[in-house]
């Protein structure tokens, strides 16, 4: 079975170990590369090695804000034709994220457990094939 990479660019490393623990369920072929910023991902030449399924992007960032980022990640190679998910648990109009060309935009919960349904989700949507 390939390895399938998930990109996860948050800032929060709460959120990112929640997310890295909810996707271990899907076995060990299933690759998490975890950066802090927009920047240290487009620097890096992880993206080249393991070359992701899915882009998680957080809405917001330390002092920055994903969104802003969006439009630089679609036009960098590192994500052609790639999927970028906006993600955030703040209220956020869906629409307005897919409008700026991210693919979906999952309202991040606060607890663990519902965090495996958006894993779920993004694993069915993005990762299953």
């Amino acid at each position: 079975m390939e390895d399938k990479c998930v990109v996860l660019v948050d800032s929060d490393g709460e959120d990112c170990f929640i997310l890295q623990q909810a996707f271990s369920r899907w076995g060990p072929g299933v690759t998490i590369d975890q950066f802090c910023s927009p920047e240290e991902f487009l620097s890096s030449a992880q993206w080249k090695l393991n070359r992701p399924k899915v882009i998680l992007l957080e809405l917001v960032l330390l002092g920055e804000k994903g969104l802003d980022w969006l439009p630089v990640f679609l036009d960098h190679e590192c994500c052609h034709k790639i999927p970028v998910v906006m993600y955030s648990g703040l209220e956020t109009e869906r629409q307005v994220c897919l409008n700026l060309g991210a693919a979906d935009f999952i309202r991040k919960p606060d607890s663990f457990s519902e965090m495996k349904l958006v894993v779920d989700q993004v694993w069915q949507s993005y990762l299953a094939s």
